[in-house]
């Protein structure tokens, strides 16, 4: 047996520093019950995201639901209906899951045969089991081709705080190291990282599964965002100054913490001094510029809201005259219109500043045409 390859003090220092540097995002709990846990530890690994939400969904709406197999026993009963080869254990995968994963029932007969050996058949005592368990005690080598990875993620579902070393994980520490570590060191330093970056092991888990799955650490870089934001602010700030139609009000411009700025649902605010829609219509009139949270790929949205609705000739209007640029606009108990930008602020670390600045006056160019759209005259 190979040994581990282990990690030496500077190794581990910058994984701990490249942890601590994430954009952390918490793990959502969820209420799940026993077949879903069995179902997701036979099928969840080694396996592309949507075959295995496919499988899962299908499981639960057609077989569940149809065929009421929803305990440990039941299900057992109806594998035992199917000849357990390579023909049967397929005809099972179709008729749980419908699709061709054969050996994923052979895994799912195992385990099965495996927790009731111990007495794990329900929710209560899975997660009773597991509490105590540990890998290399109760659970390496009883369950032929289920390993670390899959238990850790079983710990996860039974709202243990756990890091599942899988692919996300592996990829994560290999770039910051430059090698690859085995699934049990990386279990063992990312328990000793997490209280250093004052994180659960869960955070890091959810956090670094989104930052590797999104290449953030390649494809993206937030300093160059925070340059982004602040020039974005001062050319937009230029534009509206100069514009003939929108010069004769006084507009203020409040951008968001730097912090924010980085990887949260942040942007800034447009405020003129009086209605953008003339004296017949007051109230306050506010336009925003802002990205969604980075896990939801920093998408740009620019909206504009008047605290009250307006009447209903003007907001026909400019309704049609705003759809004409993309924009969406309502006009319940207030006025709203929204556009989804077609850039984003994922800014590539390969962007030059001319690059950025072409970038940003295509930006300005499409925030003053929708204000200037919307300025209504008495």
């Amino acid at each position: 047996m190979k040994k581990p390859i282990e990690l030496t003090d500077d190794e581990f220092t910058k994984l701990a520093i490249a942890v601590a540097g994430l954009p952390f995002i918490r793990p959502t709990k969820w209420e799940t019950d026993y077949l879903e846990d069995v179902m997701h530890t036979v099928l969840n690994f080694h396996i592309q995201e949507p075959v295995v939400i496919n499988a899962l969904n299908f499981f639960q709406l057609q077989v569940q639901q149809q065929h009421r197999i929803n305990d440990h026993y039941r299900l057992k009963a109806l594998l035992a209906k199917f000849p357990n080869d390579k023909d049967g254990n397929e005809a099972a995968a179709l008729f749980l899951w419908s699709n061709r994963h054969w050996t994923r029932i052979e895994l799912l007969r195992r385990l099965l045969d495996f927790f009731e050996s111990i007495g794990v058949t329900d929710q209560l005592s899975l997660h009773a089991w597991i509490k105590t368990a540990t890998f290399e005690a109760d659970f390496k080598g009883k369950v032929k081709g289920l390993g670390i990875a899959v238990w850790e993620w079983l710990r996860i579902r039974c709202g243990i705080d756990a890091l599942k070393p899988d692919v996300w994980v592996i990829n994560f520490a290999k770039r910051v190291v430059g090698k690859r570590l085995s699934e049990k060191v990386l279990v063992d330093t990312f328990g000793r990282i997490a209280p250093m970056a004052g994180e659960s092991l869960s955070t890091l888990d959810v956090t670094i599964w989104y930052y590797e799955k999104m290449a953030m650490a390649t494809k993206d870089c937030p300093e160059l965002r925070l340059i982004a934001w602040n020039l974005l602010k001062a050319k937009l700030e230029e534009k509206l100054r100069e514009e003939v139609l929108m010069s004769d009000f006084n507009w203020q411009f409040i951008i968001d913490d730097r912090h924010k700025l980085r990887y949260e649902s942040a942007g800034m605010s447009i405020r003129p001094d009086r209605s953008l829609f003339g004296e017949t219509v007051p109230g306050t009139t506010t336009a925003t510029i802002r990205q969604s949270v980075w896990t939801e790929g920093l998408e740009l949205e620019m909206m504009i809201r008047h605290d009250t609705s307006l009447p209903l000739p003007l907001f026909g209007q400019l309704k049609e005259t705003l759809a004409e640029q993309g924009w969406e606009a309502a006009n319940d108990t207030h006025f709203t219109a929204s556009l989804d930008f077609e850039e984003d602020m994922i800014m590539t670390p390969a962007m030059s500043y001319g690059e950025l600045a072409e970038w940003v006056a295509q930006v300005v160019g499409v925030a003053v045409k929708g204000l200037r759209s919307s300025r209504h005259y008495d």
